[in-house]
């Protein structure tokens, strides 16, 4: 599966909410199989997740910034794990990578403007810091 960037970080810190029932699900569907063992294609374009976006339009990401400043957003994450597009890694890999290179800090940083960053520094530290 295809994966963009911030969509790592993302998947680390999915609660359950999302942007829409459709959204939400699609991406509870993403986290499973993830967990399963599937591999993913690090990318910085519409990936898995996007496709049930009530924010995707015919170029991209159509939210905030639109595409553009959600690919700097995907460029960020990868070049802070240390990730280039076209890898291919499962979970587990990346997960590992995440826990020895992120801190909350880096999450304020990498994540600026999400509307989600509250949430998601709630859980993810502690989710780096597991096993």
């Amino acid at each position: 599966m295809k994966l963009r960037g911030h969509h790592l970080l993302c998947v680390l810190g999915f609660v359950g909410e999302g942007y829409s029932e459709e959204f939400t699900e699609n991406m509870k569907k993403v986290v499973e199989r993830l967990r399963k063992g599937e591999e993913v294609e690090i990318a910085a374009e519409p990936d898995e997740i996007c496709r049930a976006c009530p924010w995707l339009g015919p170029g991209g990401c159509e939210r905030g910034g639109g595409e553009e400043e959600t690919r700097r957003r995907d460029l960020r994450v990868l070049s802070a794990l240390g990730f280039e597009r076209g890898l291919r890694l499962c979970w587990p890999e990346i997960l590992s990578k995440m826990r020895r290179k992120l801190s909350p800090e880096d999450l304020k940083r990498l994540c600026r403007g999400c509307r989600w960053l509250r949430l998601c520094l709630d859980v993810i530290p502690s989710r780096l810091q597991e096993g």
